[in-house]
């Protein structure tokens, strides 16, 4: 800024200092609402699910592990049937937790496996995904 030597300079001045305090305000203002209206919990778990959605990778671990968990809650309902008893509701949930772990960790074993069943069983070439 250069040197101020008159009133009218000052005045000039503290006019141009005004508005761009006005202007940076208007700015942080601004940058609050979004901030705001990022920080909703349904913006952020848009956000997560559109994250969720660009990642190949992820969406193949999270279709596997929603496998695993709808096998491994059928699993149990199969073991528990109409009993009551405590013991079979434990070895149930015993069942149930090692059917989720082993679909969630080799869920892509088990999609090969299963082409090559379908394949075997169809007679016919199933096209890989990828190939595609």
């Amino acid at each position: 800024m250069d040197k101020i030597t008159s009133i009218s300079e000052l005045r000039n001045a503290i006019v141009k200092l005004e508005t761009e305090q006005e202007v940076r305000g208007q700015l942080l203002r601004q940058q609050f609402q979004s901030t705001l209206e990022g920080l909703k919990p349904v913006n952020i778990l848009k956000s997560a699910v559109h994250d969720i959605s660009l990642t190949p990778h992820l969406t193949s671990k999270l279709a596997g592990m929603s496998a695993g968990l709808g096998l491994g809650y059928l699993t149990r309902k199969l073991v528990i049937g109409a009993s009551g008893s405590i013991y079979v509701k434990v070895l149930g949930s015993v069942v149930q937790l090692g059917v989720t772990n082993l679909i969630a960790r080799h869920s892509a074993k088990i999609k090969s496996i299963t082409r090559f069943v379908k394949k075997s069983l169809l007679g016919r070439r199933i096209p890989h995904p990828d190939e595609q």
